[in-house]
């Protein structure tokens, strides 16, 4: 999943999805999550929870920023309805 560090929250990392997939219906459902990050047998795990913003336009916009972090094209997603899903991270786990 596409992912940047929200530059006004540095304890946050922003994310985005289509509205009505699976994902965005079990976070509204239970914001509680954790997200993985591996190299081989080194590995750093972020447990949180979400916060989902429903602001159309601003959705659009972070998901043509993420699509350009990325080497996407964000013209790709024009016409969808997202999410931004924001996670606080509240802890870290480091694996080395």
């Amino acid at each position: 999943m596409w992912f940047d560090i929200d530059p006004d929250r540095a304890d946050t990392i922003v994310m985005n999805t289509k509205m009505g997939r699976a994902k965005e219906r079990y976070l509204r459902a239970d914001p509680r999550v954790s997200v993985c990050f591996e190299d081989g047998l080194e590995w750093v795990a972020l447990q949180g929870t979400v916060e989902l913003d429903d602001d159309r336009e601003a959705a659009m916009a972070g998901i043509v920023a993420l699509a350009d972090r990325y080497g996407s094209n964000g013209a790709a997603y024009a016409g969808q309805q997202r999410v931004i899903v924001r996670m606080k991270v509240d802890k870290v786990i480091h694996h080395a």
